[in-house]
């Protein structure tokens, strides 16, 4: 059973311009000229002169000859693009990707290097900080080995996989509603293994009662968005991998060693046409991902008693009992969240048509997908062929080692490396920084709500509750534990048992079990809402609707999108539009079914919820007109339903971040910066918001965010949100000076 902090968390993240007219030149020209005979001092610091040197070179060589009305992406951010080509492992690059490398560089120092002795630690602090760091760097370096990983081959999962045999072999009868214990039993053995098979659970806050933990059941898994399933081409190299790493698991070779006569791989070919099939059975049952996203789709609190006749081979009282503390009973009249409904009503036809040996294939199939990662690289070339491919890199990308190793120990013991993070790249002068910026963006839209008059004034009055209710979190989790306490940090993981004397094949296994057991724990007490979703080194940032809070990283907190040492238009103008948009996740179209204490209510009233689906409609609209070239070269269009909340969330979050800046520059005026005389600040504030979404993603990528990603590409953000701004309009002298869609 997987914990989840809230049903939805919204997270933040993931060409050049025709020849424009000398008489439209002549008109953008003056935009890069101080306006109202504006002076001030230039910051000439070594931050100040680094970051002017950073927008200098990511602006277009040609950026004059751009109107920044019309593609403001191409105008910030083409030169970025051409100085920055992907690593060969990555799919995407952008500035927020380079900040996640500059941290993990810091993770990686601390992890290859002995025990940082804290000078401000002494005595106990000191003996559990060094055991915290013992255990994560024992854990890192076992992830290090190559040699050992090496040497036991596909031992560890032949053996997991032969584990599973034992619980549902091959042969045997048909589930059943009379005979439904073995395909049970299988479904309990596989969900602690980590796979969900046919169905899927996992706990969290109840939506509607947000400070009790509740058991939610979810769907089956499949190895692809719906769409791939209707690519023949897809389909047939998918079809060969599996084939292929059956083969490895069977002849215990890398595939490039196994020499098979022609006609031998008959039945490998056989097991792997079965799984692709079922799969597309599964994924036609499943929701389409703008569907599954909504509210109404996936809270469904229903009885045990209520959803076993819709599935009856499966024991749902069993199924969930072996997954949950004894203290807490399964019976027939517990309720549940249904994640999907439509789903559970298809999979009794689906279990009924499907002989015993597909299923025993596709389960087997997700165990090897599950735990193949874990092999040796030789022992994976097929899958990471596929995977590369998918993507759109090199096949035979192989990503450095220790890149993977880091990031599972972030995983793992994400607080024990978040206090050594912090304590290199986080002060407390930045968390108050931070937490200015993020108390003036709330204090505007408190304050702009009583403008709309699309709203009545009832409802105006609740969501400023909601905004002053709002919790904000910064830099890093200091409850339940403190990451700042090392004995709280040493408690959490005491029973942890995973290092050096064990396999990395078992250190995983370990860490699952363990992380299983923590969030099993949770449905006996009510929701911490102190526990943190993310690491202190992650660059990025969410809002949860059942906590009503935001939360934001010291890991996102850096240069070039955050500094106290800069001009306050460049904080304002990238961190502050993070916070305005997670901020702004509380009022979109799924936020904004939840009030200020994060219940799950309707708090509106029918006129002004008609008011504001009216207005969603224009961004929906908006977005779905922007395309992407698809895998067959056609245009492929952006999924306006599906990017809805983030597009929302960018617009108002610009807005308010804005209008936060210019009261603080009023107050006190920004110094200028060198080299960029021939911009005025307001232009240099939404020069910051491009600059941290300046990216690129290769072709086969983009297409897969199309399928599944709730959020726009990156480059479509940065024209949408500015051409949703007036006051970037105003900045650049757009001929058209009202926002194209409007909301917060």
């Amino acid at each position: 059973m997987v914990e989840r902090l809230s049903t939805k968390v919204h997270t933040l993240a993931k060409h050049e311009a025709s020849p424009i007219s000398a008489e439209t030149s002549q008109r953008i020209a003056p935009r890069h000229v101080s306006f109202n005979g504006e002076s001030a001092e230039t910051c000439t610091s070594d931050k100040c002169k680094q970051w002017a040197d950073l927008v200098r070179t990511n602006l277009a060589p040609n950026y004059t000859a751009i109107d920044p009305c019309e593609d403001f992406s191409a105008y910030a951010c083409d030169g970025w693009r051409a100085h920055h080509d992907y690593r060969a492992d990555q799919a995407s690059i952008s500035i927020g990707s380079i900040m996640s490398d500059t941290n993990r560089n810091i993770l990686h120092s601390i992890l290859t290097n002995p025990y940082p002795v804290n000078s401000s630690l002494s005595g106990d602090k000191l003996k559990y900080d060094k055991a915290n760091f013992d255990k994560m760097k024992a854990a890192y370096d076992t992830c290090m080995n190559e040699d050992k990983i090496k040497e036991y081959g596909v031992a560890p999962l032949v053996k997991i996989l032969n584990e599973f045999d034992k619980v549902y072999p091959v042969k045997g009868p048909n589930p059943t509603k009379d005979n439904k214990e073995e395909l049970t039993n299988a479904l309990i053995w596989l969900a602690n293994n980590d796979v969900s098979g046919l169905v899927s659970s996992g706990n969290g806050a109840d939506d509607s009662n947000p400070d009790v933990v509740i058991i939610s059941l979810g769907g089956g898994e499949t190895n692809f968005a719906k769409q791939y399933y209707n690519n023949t081409k897809v389909m047939a190299n998918y079809t060969r991998v599996i084939s292929q790493m059956q083969q490895v698991v069977d002849s215990g070779k890398p595939i490039f060693e196994i020499q098979t006569p022609a006609g031998n791989n008959k039945a490998f070919d056989t097991f792997a046409a079965t799984v692709v099939n079922f799969e597309k059975v599964i994924s036609a049952a499943l929701p389409d991902p703008d569907a599954a996203s909504e509210v109404k789709y996936y809270y469904r609190p229903r009885t045990i008693d209520q959803i076993q006749p819709m599935v009856p081979q499966i024991d749902l009282i069993k199924y969930l009992q072996a997954q949950a503390p004894k203290e807490y009973p399964i019976t027939g009249n517990r309720t549940v969240i249904m994640s999907d409904e439509n789903y559970y009503k298809a999979l009794s036809g689906i279990i009924e048509k499907a002989p015993r040996e597909t299923l025993h294939s596709y389960f087997r199939q997700r165990l090897l997908a599950t735990w193949s990662g874990r092999l040796h690289q030789n022992y994976t070339l097929p899958l990471r062929q596929l995977r590369n491919e998918m993507a759109g890199k090199d096949p035979n990308n192989v990503p450095e080692r220790w890149r993977g190793c880091v990031g599972e120990i972030d995983s793992t013991f994400g607080l024990a490396l978040s206090a050594a993070f912090i304590e290199r790249a986080f002060t407390t002068a930045d968390k108050e920084f931070g937490d200015r910026i993020i108390m003036d963006i709330k204090k505007f839209f408190a304050a702009r709500l009583k403008s709309f008059n699309w709203m009545s004034e009832s409802v105006k009055e609740q969501a400023a509750k909601k905004v002053v209710n709002i919790m904000q979190k910064v830099g890093y989790q200091t409850s339940n534990p403190n990451v700042a306490e090392p004995k709280e940090v040493n408690d959490w993981y005491s029973k942890l048992a995973i290092g050096s004397n064990t396999s990395w094949f078992e250190n995983g296994r370990l860490g699952l079990q363990w992380g299983m057991e923590k969030s099993r724990a949770s449905l006996l007490k009510p929701v911490d809402r102190a526990r943190w979703g993310m690491s202190a080194p992650t660059v990025n940032a969410y809002y949860s609707p059942s906590g009503n809070e935001i939360v934001f990283p010291a890991g996102i907190m850096q240069f070039p999108v955050f500094g106290s040492a800069l001009p306050e238009y460049v904080s304002y103008g990238s961190f502050g539009a993070v916070a305005g948009h997670e901020l702004t996740h509380g009022f979109d179209d799924h936020g904004s079914e939840f009030d200020e204490h994060g219940v799950l209510r309707n708090w509106w009233d029918n006129t002004t919820r008609t008011n504001f689906e009216k207005k969603t409609q224009c961004f929906v609209k908006q977005y779905g007109d922007y395309t992407v070239p698809g895998l067959d070269g056609q245009p492929l269009h952006v999924n306006g339903k599906l990017t809805l909340g983030e597009n929302i969330a960018d617009a108002g979050g610009l807005t308010a971040a804005y209008a936060a800046w210019k009261k603080r520059d009023t107050d006190k005026p920004d110094p200028m910066l060198p080299g960029l005389e021939s911009f005025n600040k307001d232009q240099l504030f939404f020069l910051s918001y491009a600059t941290w979404w300046c990216g690129k993603v290769r072709p086969a990528q983009a297409v897969n965010y199309i399928y599944t990603d709730a959020h726009s590409p990156s480059d479509k953000r940065i024209i949408g949100t500015t051409a949703n701004s007036k006051a970037f309009k105003e900045a650049f002298n757009c001929k058209k000076k009202e926002p194209t869609c409007e909301l917060w």
